[in-house]
């Protein structure tokens, strides 16, 4: 470890390399837990809008099935 950084106090322009480097991979993993965070937020509403729109489906699909087995409707006279 020392030898690197007799290396770096030598050579400033690796110094500066280093640091770049360093500030590059902060700000990617920094950049990845945003969007796993967003990524992650999308993923739960997405989950929830299938919940939602299945068992709407499901509600529609018994509304039909118990309306085709109801008796048919007379027409109701409006003539007294």
């Amino acid at each position: 470890m020392t030898d690197l950084i007799q290396l770096i106090e030598k050579h400033d322009s690796i110094a500066v390399i280093v640091v770049v480097v360093l500030v590059q991979l902060w700000f990617r993993r920094e950049i990845r837990a945003d969007f796993d965070r967003r990524f992650s937020f999308l993923e739960q509403k997405l989950s929830s809008f299938e919940t939602q729109l299945t068992e709407l489906c499901q509600a529609f699909l018994a509304f039909a099935l118990n309306s085709s087995k109801l008796p048919d409707r007379q027409p109701v006279s409006t003539n007294p």
